[in-house]
């Protein structure tokens, strides 16, 4: 079996690890970068339905879920969302922003794709892609990493492999047997920025229909998480950007199950005398037509059936009594969700390598020398919004930056 040496072996070529190789490389490191897939990128290409939403404007410690979270504000004080994004300038990747998230301008995710794989041959890094990783060991000061048909030697090794999330397809999740190998203690994982599970779902027909919506996550009688945004119904529960960022808080908690509150009316009003207000302007109005002005009418003819009140009826009939229930079920409609456990339908990994047993500064463990840790592998998940990229990039970059230094 063969033998090659390196100064930084870098397993795992997703977002992190390809930042990270890139990196090492520019300060004279002999790099290589092993991944299971045939070709580097990672999950890169499905981020963003597939246009790679690099970062978001508006970085924020409450945009992520960890043990310790002051770990990300370590992290993007050394790489920031506008370091990110004069790095991917410069690398000839025009970007353009949509509300507050960047995207490359060609609408591609493999347009980033392509950029690295141009950083990572400029600078000589060395590629063993398609190759699973065997083992790793470290004896004095040397890593040996075998892969089925070679063995490799470095100074230091950087795990990147990514969490447990799309496994069957990236070939994710190996990192975190690798990390305790080495000593390190992983946190719980869970699914995260995934989709919740209802049963008796009473909005099953509704599948394909979204809608804008605030919704809570409680526990006991505290709302404990609450944002605003498209929810998607689906024929098991529902999902959408909102649910998934809520799904993270629920992961976070170690919780299977969790009510959750919806207002369909998305704070339209503040009580419901409001409301009662505003419908009685309307009174020849069919309820089915007024309610349809603020929600989905199929939405509106689901709400109503499960309320008994005929859709036909005009708002002069109605009671204030059942107008009143109308209202409870549109602003505050109580349902127990079930956190979605299947990792292949997550988007990221809740848990993973304890943050506290990494140096923040370097991403190097505080456990074995010139061992690095970067990306979806370390207990940190982000929201929807290029939050995760960003994480990935930032680790990867610092990573690459102080290996061997």
């Amino acid at each position: 079996m063969t033998k090659r040496s390196f100064d930084l072996i870098v397993i795992g070529a997703g977002p992190a690890g390809s930042m990270c190789a890139v990196k090492a490389a520019e300060r004279g490191n002999k790099v290589l970068i092993i991944d299971k897939n045939q070709r580097i990128g990672g999950k890169i290409p499905v981020t963003g339905n597939s246009r790679c939403n690099i970062t978001n404007e508006n970085i924020s410690l409450e945009n992520y879920v960890g043990k310790n979270r002051d770990f990300v504000r370590n992290v993007f004080a050394l790489f920031s969302t506008s370091s990110l994004i004069e790095f991917f300038r410069e690398s000839s990747v025009g970007l353009y922003r949509e509300k507050d998230r960047y995207y490359p301008l060609s609408g591609k995710s493999i347009t980033v794709v392509e950029a690295l794989e141009t950083k990572l041959k400029k600078n000589n890094v060395d590629f063993a892609l398609g190759a699973t990783v065997v083992s790793a060991e470290k004896s004095k000061s040397v890593f040996t990493v075998e892969s089925a048909s070679e063995i490799f030697i470095s100074k230091a090794l950087a795990i990147c492999t990514g969490g447990k999330s799309y496994s069957k397809a990236f070939g994710s999740g190996g990192g975190f047997s690798l990390a305790q190998h080495f000593g390190h203690s992983l946190t719980p994982m869970n699914p995260g920025l995934t989709s919740f599970l209802i049963k008796d779902n009473i909005f099953k027909s509704l599948a394909g229909v979204s809608t804008e919506a605030t919704l809570s996550l409680i526990s006991g009688k505290k709302n404990i998480y609450l944002k605003s945004g498209p929810i998607l119904f689906t024929h098991f529960g529902i999902s959408g950007p909102v649910v998934m960022d809520c799904s993270n808080r629920l992961a976070q908690l170690e919780l299977q199950t969790a009510e959750i509150s919806i207002d369909f009316l998305n704070n339209a009003f503040s009580d419901f005398e409001t409301f009662y207000r505003e419908i009685s302007f309307y009174p020849k109005n069919s309820i089915l037509k007024l309610i349809s002005r603020y929600i989905p009418n199929s939405l509106a003819r689901v709400v109503l059936r499960n309320l008994s009140i005929d859709e036909t009826s005009v708002v002069s009939s109605i009671k204030k009594t059942r107008a009143r229930e109308l209202y409870d079920f549109l602003t505050a409609n109580r349902i127990t969700a079930h956190l979605n456990k299947n990792f292949e339908e997550g988007q990221v990994t809740v848990g993973g390598v304890k943050t506290d047993e990494i140096n923040p500064k370097t991403m190097e463990s505080k456990k074995v020398k010139n061992l690095y840790f970067a990306g979806e592998v370390l207990d940190i998940a982000g929201d929807c919004g290029g939050y995760n990229l960003q994480f990935a990039f930032s680790t990867g970059y610092i990573a690459g930056n102080n290996a061997l230094s």
